[in-house]
């Protein structure tokens, strides 16, 4: 999403984030973006700095499904709904919430 974007920033910057469960790519046509997108009824706008959770029940078939829950970072989106906006602590707090109630079974649509 940014002009020095490569395949190589995008390696450096998912380095800390190991899991099983996790998936990294670099997508340099914004595909994924846009597809993710649509499924948060985006307007042709690639989602980026977007945190997706995922019940273990949904289907994945042509098109992602919309996420159970999710959070942005998009101050300025026209698309992406202002009450799910967090940054900095907030942020960090909210995804830990979702998390735990991801976790916790409270959520499994």
């Amino acid at each position: 999403m940014l002009p020095g974007d490569d395949f190589y920033s995008a390696r450096r910057a998912a380095a800390p984030m190991i899991d099983e469960r996790f998936q990294h790519f670099h997508d340099p046509n914004r595909r994924a973006g846009l597809t993710i997108a649509r499924s948060l009824a985006g307007i042709d706008k690639p989602a980026w700095d977007v945190y997706l959770f995922y019940g273990p029940r949904l289907l994945w078939e042509a098109s992602p499904p919309a996420p159970t829950m999710w959070a942005h970072q998009l101050a300025a989106s026209k698309w992406a709904e202002p009450k799910r906006y967090f940054y900095g602590a907030a942020l960090r707090q909210e995804l830990s919430a979702m998390a735990a109630r991801m976790l916790g079974g409270a959520d499994k649509s």
